[in-house]
């Protein structure tokens, strides 16, 4: 009787251990709530100095401006696409939108770009400005 036990055991040791793996490597993946209100929390920030640059700078230097909300704006897109879209987790799950999406996007120029480069042309002089 033990024997069966014996091999009942191992057969649940093996068991959980597939699972606990899999468990363990679903935990990997979890991104702790913490987390998230750090994020929010820098992006408030972030915010703010968009504001306080755009407050500062704005008339004085408005090349300054642009390169500070401009930074800043780069810097809160990341935050926002790495943890809050889950990139952090599905990076490579990105290759399957972003490789269709490179072969579209010059596609779409070369068919539009007739309308765009002869619309000049083909309007009459009425409605020309």
């Amino acid at each position: 009787m033990s024997e069966p036990t014996h091999a009942a055991e191992s057969a649940h040791e093996q068991s959980l251990g597939v699972h606990g793996q899999a468990h363990d490597h679903e935990h990997e993946q979890h991104i702790p709530d913490s987390t998230f209100i750090k994020v929010f929390g820098a992006l408030l920030v972030f915010t703010a100095i968009s504001f306080a640059a755009n407050q500062i700078f704005a008339a004085k230097n408005p090349v300054v401006n642009f390169l500070i909300i401009g930074f800043v704006a780069c810097c809160k897109a990341f935050l926002v696409m790495y943890f809050f879209m889950h990139l952090k987790i599905d990076w490579r799950k990105v290759f399957v939108f972003l490789i269709p999406i490179c072969i579209l996007a010059p596609m779409v120029i070369v068919v539009l770009w007739p309308d765009m480069v002869l619309a000049w042309r083909l309007a009459s002089p009425d409605t020309a400005p």
